[in-house]
């Protein structure tokens, strides 16, 4: 069963991707902008000047969004005016939706479309002789060539009425015959069939092979030419994951006439792109809001953007995308450089992930309130990494020496390199990307897909009487790419205070506790990103850089001041397990611990200010609460007999600590053993007490199946069975 969403099928499959329209059969010459026009005819010559008693096929090659469906539908148009009498179909085996129902498909297709032609009884013995093969085929899933008609057809006649029928009505009893009688039929008919087969390149592997097969093999009539259209480097390579031996000349021996998609001119490009831009693009767009403006957006049209955009597909793509962006974007960002990150977003991805990720290694460090140099970015050495890890970024492209020169042409004092720096430079204006603040506004607007403001990360990190704010603000969606953003260092000056980043860091620590990050956290999928886990990077992050500032800094100091924190009560119980529990044991895991002699006093601290967080009911509110709960049940249980006391009232918790500590579940069968997990020399709750409180719980009559197995195995020490549709 294939997985592919399923379609309507219309002619030549007409999808639009935003505005990306293939011509259709009605307006494909008068519209066509590429000068296809004299290709199309050619074929369409060959076609109807081909011998009506063999097949032919041509194939049309072209990567993907070179407009192979636009060219079909001009094939078509001419051969409509050309042979009236020709019989047009157009197949598409992407919208059949699995393999097995490929060959069915494609016969009642012809069928269909041959039973169609008005009163001529030979089309209609043309419909029926189809029909009949193909549900033979229908019945065996067989493709001539994999065996014997003969050695089949006795299942085939006991398996189905209909096949039987079909099959005693031509009196056939083999393959060969069977096809003949087709063939007789489509003679009879004298009319042309032109086959147009579009999409095989969006086929799985199996599917190309067995589309191809049944075009040599069982389509192989007279009167009928096929039209396909592919592209020619995705069908090698289907073949050669289906083990078809020599796939790069396999096609030669299934098509007669191959011909590639004719390249795009550098005047259809520009026919093309300005049709777009008339269709798209608002007239003010162009207005010259920058110095030079003009001048700079010819020079990287000229120089880059057109050989850049390889195929019709690429300019309609991209001037639908920068009408998207550019008016949030008009009189804050010049033009070309619109189009640039447009180019980079599109054709450049492993760039413009690096530029979202780390924009300071394109333009220096950041200040979005740096105006007395223009908001150029000012490199540092320690930038030169960057550098190295843009170039990376290049080589991962198609066209990587292209979009090296883009990314030299957008960030000529920084980056640098390229061919046509000298061009950039000479144009650079106040609303170029190479400022710092330029490419800060672009990235902050949302319109390049960003979730985040960078200007609530600057305000984060620049006002502390803003953050409580600024984190009650976030979503769900943004939370942790804001959190991210923290850490990239974007508006890190050099002479901030050891105490101002620490409060930062603090801050961090606190939001973790915050009700949007709790509710991220309790929220986490399997493979989902931890708030806590990104917290601690964030932060190490951020020390780094006063440890590389001032090698004196001791990570210890922020630990020891982060565990005693009331508010950061989720991140201190992420310092103190990785603290070491044991005095062999000196250092803890990774930068932030608590080392063993200070660990017991500052434990205290952390417990007094659980115990009062509980005593104001809102120990669930925390971030991991179970696990701080575990975490105090294996190394401190004094800690741990405080926060029960406090808990105990609720029910709620009681009940899911209950479960957690003092029992353990096992599946088998249809039922949940319960099981006792009490341990006197280890539990700090008395079993007395634990007793008492079982009868307690058990004296509610609406307790769940699994809460009253849980509390009656505590109370009587035995396995508790519970049928798994009760357990919830």
């Amino acid at each position: 069963m294939s997985t592919k969403p399923q379609a309507i099928e219309t002619e030549f499959n007409q999808r639009p991707i935003g505005s990306d329209y293939p011509l259709t059969v009605e307006n494909a010459i008068e519209w066509d902008m590429l000068d296809r026009k004299g290709f199309a005819e050619n074929v369409a010559d060959i076609i109807c000047g081909s011998d009506l008693g063999r097949r032919l096929s041509i194939s049309i090659e072209g990567a993907w969004g070179s407009g192979k469906t636009s060219i079909l539908a001009m094939i078509s148009s001419y051969i409509k005016s050309k042979d009236e009498k020709s019989i047009i179909i157009n197949f598409n085996p992407w919208l059949i939706g699995d393999r097995d129902s490929l060959l069915r498909s494609f016969l009642n297709k012809l069928a269909k479309e041959i039973g169609k032609v008005d009163h001529v009884e030979d089309a209609k013995k043309a419909a029926k002789e189809l029909k009949a093969y193909a549900n033979v085929f229908d019945v065996i899933k067989w493709v001539p060539g994999v065996e014997p008609w003969a050695s089949i057809i006795k299942g085939v006649l006991s398996s189905t009425g209909k096949a039987v029928g079909d099959v005693a009505e031509h009196k056939s009893m083999d393959i060969e015959s069977k096809k003949e009688d087709v063939e007789s039929s489509l003679r009879g008919l004298n009319k042309r069939i032109v086959v147009f087969i579009d999409d095989v390149d969006r086929l799985f592997p199996e599917e190309v092979y067995e589309m191809i097969r049944i075009i040599k093999t069982v389509g192989d009539f007279p009167s009928v030419s096929y039209v396909i259209a592919w592209d020619r480097n995705y069908i090698e390579c289907a073949l050669e994951k289906s083990s078809v031996p020599m796939s790069t000349s396999y096609l030669d021996k299934i098509v007669q006439i191959r011909l590639p998609v004719p390249a795009l001119s550098l005047s259809s490009k520009e026919k093309l792109l300005e049709k777009c831009i008339e269709r798209a693009m608002d007239p003010a767009a162009f207005d010259e809001y920058f110095d030079k403006g003009r001048l700079r957006l010819n020079y990287m049209m000229s120089l880059l953007v057109y050989k850049l955009l390889e195929q019709p597909r690429d300019v309609v793509r991209l001037f639908d995308l920068v009408s998207a962006v550019e008016p949030s974007l008009r009189k804050e960002v010049v033009f070309s450089d619109i189009i640039g990150l447009s180019i980079l977003m599109m054709k450049g991805g492993s760039v413009f992930d690096y530029l979202k990720s780390k924009p300071s290694a394109f333009v220096g460090k950041l200040y979005i309130e740096d105006e007395h140099d223009g908001g150029r970015g000012r490199l540092h050495p320690e930038d030169r990494g960057g550098i190295e890890e843009i170039d990376r970024a290049c080589k991962r492209c198609v066209n990587s020496k292209l979009i090296r020169d883009l990314v030299g042409f957008l960030f000529p004092f920084t980056v640098g390199g390229g061919r046509y720096h000298d061009q950039s430079a000479l144009t650079v204006s106040n609303g170029c990307i190479c400022h710092s603040n330029r490419l800060l506004v672009a990235l902050q607007s949302g319109a390049f897909g960003n979730v985040v403001s960078l200007d609530a990360v600057r305000r984060y990190i620049s006002n502390p009487g803003e953050r409580l704010e600024i984190i009650e603000g976030l979503t769900l969606d943004n939370c942790m790419e804001f959190m991210q953003r923290l850490g990239d260092g974007l508006y890190f000056y050099e002479d901030m205070e050891v105490d101002y980043i620490e409060d930062l860091c603090i801050s961090i620590a606190r939001s973790v506790d915050s009700r949007v990050y709790a509710e991220k956290t309790k929220l986490n999928r399997i493979f989902g990103v931890d708030p806590v886990v990104v917290a601690v990077d964030v932060i190490v992050k951020l020390l780094e850089r006063l440890r590389d500032r001032d090698g004196s800094y001791n990570y210890l100091d922020f630990s020891r001041r982060v565990v005693q924190d009331e508010m950061s009560l989720t991140f201190a119980y992420w310092v103190l397990w990785f603290s070491p529990h044991h005095k062999d044991h000196p250092s803890g895991n990774g930068p932030l611990f608590i080392e063993f002699e200070d660990l017991e006093q500052l434990s205290n601290v952390f417990i007094k200010n659980l115990v009062n967080r509980a005593s104001e009911d809102q120990f669930l509110d925390l971030a991991k609460p179970w696990d701080i709960i575990r975490y105090l049940y294996k190394y401190n249980k004094i800690g741990f007999s405080k926060i029960f006391e406090k808990i105990r009232s609720n029910n709620k918790i009681l009940d899911a600590v209950a479960e957690m500590l003092f029992v353990y579940c096992v599946p088998i069968g249809s039922k949940m053993n319960v099981n006792p997990l009490y341990n006197e020399g280890e539990n700090p709750i008395p079993y007395d007490k634990l007793r008492e409180i079982a009868k307690r719980r058990l004296s509610d009559d609406d307790l769940s199946p699994k809460v009253k197995a849980v509390w009656s195995c505590i109370s009587t020490g035995e396995v508790q069975p519970v049928p798994r549709q009760s357990w919830s």
